[in-house]
C-alpha cells in the first residue's frame, strides 16, 4: 500500500515515530532516516521505552524520585513523586512547612517553627508543653517522671557492673587472656551470627553502590536480575558461538526436560488415535485446540494441534501437524473456527517419496473441503518460500482472508543449508499484525515448527531485554507440546539464526524508501558510516569454522592450477559439477551456484577463464544452458597473462576450443561495455 505521510504498514495502520516532525518513515518497516523520536526505540521505532527509561533511544533513566521510578518516555517528567519531593522531575524538596505526597500536607502547628520531616511529617522538635512524634501529647509534670528515671538509671548501672564482672571471670577461665582476631570475642556461641559493617571489604561496598548485591545472611551474590543461568547477553553471542561447539549444544539440548506429567487422554482415545500422523506425537489435553462440535456430536473436537504462548502473548501460536487424509476437513475447520489470518507451513508436500502433508489449497481457482471453500487469489514465488493469499468462506458470509507462508527448503528432522531464508520468512511473518493465533505446521508439528516459534520468541526476548535464553524458551514450548525442537542440530541452528536475524533486521525496504535508506546508511557514527558498519557485520556473520572437506576438491593437486587465487575457492555444497565428456576432463571448475530472489541455483558466479580453463568455462555454459553472461573484464590498456582470450572479438569471427566452436554473430559497442551475441 502507498500510505499517506506519517503512516506505514500493510494497511497503513501504524503511525511513524520519527525524530523530525513531519518526516516520512519507511513504508515497509517504520524506520526513520533521522532516527526514532524521543520515547521510542528498536526496529521501526515501534517499541516505547521501558517504564524506567526515556529520551532519544531510551538512553536516559527516570529519576529515582519518581514513584516506582516511572516517568513519561518522551521527556522524563514523573507521573508522581515519592513522598517528600515535588516538581515535574521530582527534583525539589518540599518547602519547610509541607510534607507527604506531592508536598500537599502541612506540618503540625505543634512542631517548633512548624518544621517537620518531609517524608513522614514527624516534628524535629516540639513547642513548649508538647511531646511525641507529632507533638500531639501534653508534657506530664516534671515531678511525675524524676523518680522513675532515677530508679531506672540505678538498675542499669547495677546490670552493667554485673556483666563486666562476669566477662572477666570468663576470660580467666579461658586461660590465654588474648583477644580474638577481628574484634570478635573467642566465644563463638555469642558472635557467630554477628556481621559487622566495619568488616565489609571495599569490593562489597562498591558492589552495593552499583546495586549488584543480594544479601542472604552474610553471603553476597553478583547476578543479572531476572536472567537464568542459561541466558546470554546478545552482545556476547558472537563470542559464545565461537567458544561453544557441537558437543556443548548436544549436551544442553539433551538436558531439556519433557513435560512428563502432561496427559494425552483425548489423543489416545480409540476414536482419535488414528488422527495422529505419528503414534508418539500427539496433543496434550491441557493445551490442545478444541474443534467446535454440533449438538449430536457427529464429528469430534480433537485435532493434533496445540496452543503455544508467544514471548509476551498467550496462545499466540497454534503448533499443528500437517493435514492428513483423515483430518483434512478438521484442519480447514480449525483455520475457519480460529479465524486464522497467518499460516506458516515448513514442509513440502512430498519428501523422499513420502507424503508429508495433504494439500489444503488449490493450485488455481478454488476447492471445497468439507463445509469450507478455499480460494487462491495471489501467489508470489521466492527462492526459499512461496506466499499465497487465500480466502475461506462458506455458503453465507463472512469471508476469512489469510496469508499462507510456505517455506520449501527445510528437510525433515534437519536444518536449512543457511539461516538467511528462514530469517527473511520470520521477518515477513512478524511484520503482519494479527490478534488471531498464527498456525505453524510442518509434518509432525514439533521439530521445524518448534524451531520457528522458538526463533520468533527469542528475537522478541532480545528486543525486550537485550538477552536471549534459547534453553528456557524451548523448555517452555515443551510444556505445551511434545518434542518441540526435535534435534540438537535444530537447537544449535537456532542460535545461528538468531545471530543472523539481529544483524539483518530492518534492512528490507520498499522501492519508495530506497533514496531515504541510502541517505540513512551514509550517516556517520563513531567515524564510520552505517553502511560500513553493516558491511562489517555481514562479513563477520559469514566467517565460520572451515571443516576439512569444505574445499577438498578445490585443493586437489589436479585442480589447484584451475584457481586464479588460493583464497577464493568454491565450497563443495555450492559448486557446480561438470559432466566429464572424456577421461581427461575433470568435474571441477572454480564457480558457485547462487539463488536469485525467486529461484534456487539460478545464477553462477565464476572467475574469468584462465588459459588452462577455457574448455571448462564453455563446458559450464553449455551443460547448465546459460543464456546470459555478464563479464567484468580487464582494462584493455593493461596486460594480464592470466586472463584467457576466450571470446571472438569481431562480428562473424569464430574461435575453436577443443570440441567447441564459438562464433560472434552480433556486436553492439557502447562507451563502457560491449554486447556480444554468440553461438556455440
Amino acid at each position: 500500500a502507498v500510505c499517506p505521510a506519517g503512516l506505514y504498514g500493510r494497511e497503513c495502520e501504524n503511525r511513524c515515530n520519527c525524530a523530525k516532525d513531519g518526516e516520512n518513515c519507511f513504508v515497509s518497516t517504520g524506520g526513520c532516516p533521522s532516527g526514532c523520536a524521543a520515547g521510542y526505540h528498536w526496529e521501526g521505532c515501534r517499541k516505547r521505552c521501558d517504564e524506567r527509561y526515556f529520551g532519544i533511544d531510551c538512553s536516559q533513566q527516570c529519576s529515582t524520585n519518581c514513584t516506582n521510578q516511572h516517568c513519561r518516555p518522551t521527556d522524563g517528567t514523573c507521573f508522581s513523586c515519592i513522598v517528600g519531593k515535588q516538581g515535574p522531575m521530582c527534583d525539589a524538596d518540599c518547602t519547610a512547612t509541607l510534607w507527604g505526597d506531592n508536598c500537599t500536607m502541612s506540618c503540625s502547628a505543634d512542631c517548633k517553627d512548624q518544621l517537620c520531616n518531609a517524608v513522614n511529617g514527624t516534628c524535629f522538635s516540639c513547642v513548649a508543653g508538647k511531646s511525641g512524634e507529632n507533638c500531639s501529647e501534653e508534657d506530664p509534670p516534671v515531678a511525675a517522671i524524676v523518680g522513675p528515671v532515677i530508679a531506672f538509671a540505678v538498675l542499669v548501672a547495677l546490670i552493667v557492673i554485673g556483666v563486666i564482672f562476669w566477662r572477666r571471670r570468663r576470660h580467666k577461665k579461658d586461660g590465654s587472656g588474648q583477644a580474638a582476631p577481628h574484634g570478635f570475642t573467642k566465644n563463638a556461641e555469642i558472635d557467630i551470627n554477628f556481621v559487622s559493617t566495619a568488616m565489609k571489604n571495599t569490593n562489597d561496598i562498591q558492589a552495593e553502590k552499583d546495586g549488584r548485591v543480594n544479601h542472604v545472611g552474610s553471603v553476597y551474590y553478583n547476578h543479572v536480575s531476572g536472567c537464568s543461568e542459561t541466558a546470554i547477553r546478545f552482545d556476547d553471542l558472537d563470542h559464545f558461538l565461537s567458544t561453544h561447539g557441537r558437543e556443548f549444544f548436544q549436551k544442553q539440548f539433551n538436558s531439556i526436560l519433557a513435560n512428563s506429567s502432561a496427559s494425552t487422554k483425548a489423543a489416545m482415545s480409540p476414536e482419535n488415535v488414528n488422527k495422529n500422523r505419528y503414534k508418539n506425537i500427539s496433543a496434550y489435553d491441557h493445551s490442545r485446540v478444541h474443534l467446535q462440535t454440533d449438538v449430536l456430536k457427529s464429528y469430534g473436537d480433537y485435532i493434533n494441534a496445540s496452543y503455544i504462548d508467544g514471548y509476551q502473548q498467550k496462545k499466540q501460536f497454534i503448533a499443528s501437524q500437517g493435514a492428513t487424509k483423515i483430518n483434512l476437513e478438521d484442519f480447514v475447520r480449525m483455520l475457519w473456527e480460529q479465524e486464522v489470518e497467518v499460516v506458516v507451513m515448513l514442509t513440502i508436500l512430498v519428501e523422499g517419496g513420502k507424503l508429508k502433508c495433504e494439500q489444503y489449497w488449490p493450485n488455481d481457482g478454488e476447492i471445497t473441503i468439507g463445509e469450507v471453500t478455499v480460494k487462491l487469489t495471489t501467489t508470489q514465488v521466492f527462492a526459499d518460500y512461496t506466499i499465497r493469499r487465500l480466502c475461506l468462506y462458506k455458503k453465507a458470509p463472512p469471508v476469512h482472508v489469510l496469508t499462507h507462508f510456505h517455506f520449501t527448503t527445510w528437510p525433515d528432522k534437519d536444518i536449512p543449508t543457511t539461516a538467511w531464508g528462514l530469517v527473511d520468512l520470520e521477518q515477513r511473518v512478524a511484520a503482519i499484525s494479527t490478534s488471531k493465533p498464527i498456525v505453524v505446521h510442518c509434518s509432525a508439528g514439533v521439530g521445524r515448527t518448534g524451531t520457528f516459534i522458538a526463533l520468533h520468541n527469542t528475537l522478541e526476548q532480545i528486543k525486550d531485554t537485550g538477552y536471549m535464553d534459547v534453553f528456557t524458551t524451548v523448555q517452555k514450548l515443551r510444556q505445551d507440546r511434545i518434542n518441540m525442537v526435535q534435534t540438537f542440530q535444530q537447537y544449535e541452528f537456532l542460535h545461528k539464526a538468531v545471530q543472523i536475524a539481529m544483524v539483518c533486521k530492518g534492512t528490507t525496504v520498499t522501492t519508495r524508501d530506497i533514496r531515504d535508506r541510502i541517505h540513512a546508511l551514509e550517516l556517520a557514527e563513531s567515524g564510520q558510516s552505517i553502511l560500513e558498519m553493516e558491511f562489517k557485520d555481514e562479513q563477520h556473520e559469514n566467517e565460520e569454522v572451515r571443516e576439512n572437506n569444505t574445499y577438498c576438491n578445490s585443493r586437489l593437486l589436479t585442480n589447484r592450477m584451475k584457481n586464479r587465487l588460493d583464497n577464493v575457492l568454491p565450497k563443495e555444497y555450492f559448486r557446480p559439477n561438470l559432466r566429464c565428456e572424456t577421461q581427461q576432463l575433470g568435474n571441477y571448475i572454480n564457480a558457485v551456484l547462487i539463488p536469485s530472489c525467486e529461484k534456487h541455483d539460478h545464477q553462477i558466479l565464476t572467475q574469468l577463464p584462465l588459459p588452462t580453463t577455457v574448455i571448462d568455462f564453455w563446458r559450464l555454459v553449455t551443460q547448465y544452458k546459460v543464456s546470459l553472461i555478464v563479464a567484468f573484464e580487464r582494462n584493455l590498456n593493461t596486460v594480464d597473462q592470466t586472463i584467457a582470450d576466450y571470446l571472438p572479438e569481431t562480428e562473424g569471427e569464430t574461435k575453436t576450443c577443443s570440441f567447441f566452436n564459438i562464433k560472434t554473430t552480433g556486436l553492439d559497442s557502447r562507451d563502457t561495455w560491449d554486447v556480444h551475441r554468440i553461438t556455440i
